[in-house]
């Protein structure tokens, strides 16, 4: 008798330290799940904040391409205005040379006039030089206004 009230206060024992367990269990159980629910919850505001900054990226380069590409524009008509006057004043310079060989029919004035043709020459040359180095930065631009691929 003794020993069956010793197991039954055992048992007794066995069943409040059982319970104690399944209670503490039950309640990390409901807080694993409440963290479970917070980290779903903070990873869909991570994804929506990850989409947001990417339009946001995709919306400032988009917006810089085209200032570029408007730059580059003016750039274009800017230096396509500064070519033609060139060609004007080279036309010009070549027909004002042209008149002044045909009034000077001797050969001694044209001889006298030599020294002043070559500068003349020299003039039209750096003339002819600066329009093609502004061509040559045009073309040169027109590969760099392009934006990069996958922006």
């Amino acid at each position: 008798q003794d020993m069956a009230q010793a197991l039954a206060s055992r048992v007794a024992e066995l069943e409040a330290t059982c319970a104690q367990m399944n209670s503490a269990r039950e309640a990390e159980l409901r807080a694993a799940a409440a963290l479970s629910a917070l980290v779903v919850g903070l990873e869909a505001k991570m994804i929506m904040v990850e989409k947001k900054a990417a339009q946001d990226v995709k919306a400032a380069s988009d917006k810089a391409a085209e200032e570029l590409k408007k730059r580059t524009e003016v750039v274009e008509k800017e230096a396509k205005k500064r070519i033609e006057a060139i060609e004007k004043s080279h036309k010009t310079e070549t027909g004002s040379l042209r008149s002044e060989l045909s009034k000077h029919g001797s050969a001694h004035a044209k001889t006298a006039d030599l020294s002043s043709l070559r500068s003349d020459f020299q003039s039209l040359k750096s003339s002819l030089e600066t329009r093609e180095r502004i061509e040559s930065r045009m073309s040169s631009s027109d590969s760099v206004s392009a934006p990069p691929d996958g922006l």
